[in-house]
């Protein structure tokens, strides 16, 4: 039995650009199962693509992305 992963992301500022790191859960027969990613991205939007590429890839639509830039 498969169940959906949660996604959740955060965008924080880092020396070369804005770092994205996204972590997926979920628990499958009483077992956590994680997955995550980690990349540099030159702006925002392009921060929620690549959260929109990870759920798609792990068969979700839904993510959330909390942005703790300094400038926010």
């Amino acid at each position: 039995m498969s169940a959906t992963w949660q996604i959740q992301a955060i965008l924080d500022d880092a020396t070369d650009g804005l770092r994205l790191v996204m972590h997926a859960t979920r628990e499958v027969d009483g077992e956590t199962q994680q997955t995550s990613d980690t990349m540099i991205v030159d702006h925002p939007a392009e921060a929620r693509l690549e959260c929109s590429r990870f759920a798609k890839v792990l068969g979700v639509e839904d993510y959330a992305l909390v942005d703790r830039r300094d400038a926010a």
